[in-house]
């Protein structure tokens, strides 16, 4: 039409009218539920396991007790700490009785010098070596106790890894069974 000298027709226009309406945006989007809380347990004392107190797939609350490990030899460990602790204790107050006579028998000028050092410094370390003992029963009733695992959470326990007559060390990669809370749970989204 240019060649011919004319001019070229006006171009098609198409009219609409907007009106305004709710338009529901989605997206899909990968995800996973997982559970709020999870426990890995593991024995903190070596031994032979002599009872599992629970059922698979049970609900189970913190504290509640779940596996026995033979508790013998932590009990003897515990009377072995308490005579020590014992004997310490003996020790510390004859060494205290000790000291008061060589302090008397200074005072009246009839002990060295040095005997008297001697006296407090046995005297101080025979109650160190009474601290040391408590410190060693403690230590043998914390393990005793720990001869019976409980639930750190509560939750729904799984499958039991470890049966009644298993060996378990202390500190094994191996988890004796997975508590998990579901009450409420997460869900993580890409």
């Amino acid at each position: 039409a240019q060649q011919q000298g004319g001019e070229a027709p006006p171009p098609a226009v198409t009219v609409v009218t907007l009106k305004s309406a709710d338009v529901t945006l989605t997206s899909s989007l990968p995800g996973r539920v997982a559970a709020s809380a999870e426990a890995e347990l593991r024995p903190q004392v070596s031994g032979l396991i002599t009872e599992r107190l629970f059922n698979e797939g049970s609900v189970v609350a913190e504290g509640d007790p779940l596996y026995r490990i033979d508790p013998r030899s932590y009990e003897a460990g515990v009377a072995q700490a308490d005579a020590a602790l014992a004997q310490a204790q003996a020790q510390a107050e004859s060494a205290r009785r000790e000291a008061d006579r060589v302090a008397a028998l200074r005072d009246r000028r009839v002990a060295s010098e040095q005997t008297q050092d001697s006296a407090i410094a046995a005297r101080d370390a025979a109650e160190a070596a009474v601290k040391a003992a408590e410190a060693q029963l403690q230590s043998a009733r914390i393990d005793l106790d720990r001869t019976t695992i409980t639930s750190p959470i509560d939750g729904v326990i799984g499958l039991a890894q470890a049966s009644q007559g298993a060996l378990v060390t202390a500190s094994q990669a191996a988890p004796l069974v997975v508590i998990r809370r579901i009450d409420p749970v997460h869900v993580d989204v890409t």
